[in-house]
């Protein structure tokens, strides 16, 4: 059961997606700007990656979705506010 979005979550949509959209404007026209972003996600996948080959390891099933959204959570905090 999951609930109606409210107008609490339509208007962090609204800020989320306005953010998103003057990164990826800003990042275009500015090449330092995409240079950090392609060098911070390439850290959090390179980390993804590492845990997911660390907990392969273990006998038991690993369910990857939780690192999966840590990193793409991380990855809009980084394109939203500059810091994970």
């Amino acid at each position: 059961m999951s609930a109606s979005p409210g107008p609490v979550w339509s208007a962090l949509r609204k800020a989320v997606r306005r953010e998103i959209k003057w990164t990826a404007n800003k990042v275009d026209s500015d090449d330092n700007g995409c240079r950090h972003l392609d060098v911070a996600t390439a850290d959090i996948l390179d980390e993804m990656m590492d845990e997911l080959v660390a907990s392969s390891n273990d006998t038991q099933s690993t369910d990857p979705l939780p690192r999966v959204y840590d990193a793409v959570m991380n990855m809009t905090c980084v394109m939203l506010i500059g810091d994970r």
